[in-house]
C-alpha cells in the first residue's frame, strides 16, 4: 500500500508539474504573440512612414518655347533669294515676321550663308557674320541690307525683319571693290587705295590673282562689267549671278 500511495503521488506531482508547464507554456505564446505584434506594428509604421516621404511631391512648370518665323501666312526656317540685279533696279525686300508666344524672352540671331556670285562662293563658311554683313553693304555697287524691328524680344512679343537689295544709278564718282570672282578683264582699269587716294594700278593677267583682294573699279565701270558678265553667265548656265541665303533663329534668353 505504501508504494502504491507513492506512486499516485508521484502522478498527481506530475499532473500538477504538466499542468504548471501548460501555464507558462500559454504565457510564453502570449508574451510572443505580443513581442511579434509590435515588431509588426513597428514595422508597418515605418512601412507607412517611408511611403509619406516617397509621395512628397514637387510642383514644377517648364516654361514653353514657342516661337516662329512666318513669310506672310507660311511658316520658314531659311530666307533664300535669287534677285535679278542691275543699276538702276527697282529695290528688292523680303520681310520675315518672329512671332514670340513663349514664357520667356529670347534674342533674335541672322547669319548670311551660302553667298553666290556666278556660281563661285564669296565667304567661307567661318568668316564672321557681321563682317559678311558689313561687306555686302558697303563693297559693292549692289547692296544688301539687313535689318530687324527688334533684337530682343519679349515673351508674347513679335518682330519684323527684314532683307532689302538695291542698286542705285548715283555715285558715279565713288570706287568699289571688285568682286574677288570676276575674271580679269582688259575693258577696263583698275585702282588701289592707300592713305585716302585711289590710285591707278597696273594690273594684267599674270598678276590680277594676286592683287584681285586690294583692287577697285569706277562705279560706272564696275556696272558695266557686273552687268555684262552676269549677262553671259545667267544665258549660259540657266542661274542667276548672285544669291545667298539668310539663317534666321532666336535663342532663348535666360533672363
Amino acid at each position: 500500500m505504501k508504494k502504491l500511495f507513492r506512486n499516485e503521488t508521484s502522478y498527481e506531482q506530475l499532473e500538477k508539474d504538466y499542468e504548471r508547464i501548460k501555464r507558462i507554456k500559454k504565457r510564453m505564446g502570449v508574451r510572443t504573440f505580443l513581442l511579434v505584434l509590435f515588431l509588426f506594428g513597428v514595422n508597418v509604421f515605418a512601412w507607412f512612414v517611408y511611403i509619406s516621404e516617397a509621395q512628397v511631391q514637387t510642383d514644377a512648370s517648364v516654361a514653353a518655347w514657342d516661337l516662329n518665323f512666318y513669310d506672310g501666312t507660311d511658316l520658314v526656317k531659311n530666307i533664300h533669294l535669287t534677285p535679278t540685279i542691275y543699276p538702276g533696279m527697282q529695290d528688292v525686300e523680303k520681310t520675315v515676321t518672329i512671332s514670340n508666344a513663349s514664357d520667356v524672352g529670347a534674342t533674335v540671331v541672322y547669319k548670311p550663308i551660302d553667298i553666290y556670285f556666278a556660281g563661285q562662293k564669296l565667304y567661307a563658311d567661318e568668316s564672321n557674320s557681321t563682317q559678311i554683313s558689313q561687306s555686302l553693304q558697303n563693297d559693292y555697287p549692289f547692296k544688301v541690307l539687313f535689318s530687324s524691328t527688334k533684337i530682343e524680344l519679349t515673351n508674347v512679343d513679335s518682330a519684323d525683319f527684314t532683307v532689302r537689295i538695291t542698286w542705285p544709278f548715283e555715285e558715279s564718282d565713288k570706287y568699289y571693290k571688285v568682286i574677288k570672282t570676276l575674271p580679269f578683264t582688259e575693258d577696263y582699269d583698275y585702282y588701289t587705295f592707300n592713305n585716302g587716294v585711289y590710285s591707278k594700278a597696273n594690273v594684267t593677267a599674270s598678276n590680277y590673282a594676286s592683287l584681285v583682294s586690294s583692287l577697285y573699279m569706277i562705279k560706272d565701270d564696275i556696272d558695266s562689267y557686273i552687268g555684262e558678265y552676269c549677262g553671259t553667265y545667267e544665258k549660259n548656265n540657266s542661274d542667276t549671278c548672285f544669291n545667298f541665303t539668310v539663317s534666321l533663329k532666336a535663342v532663348q534668353r535666360n533672363s
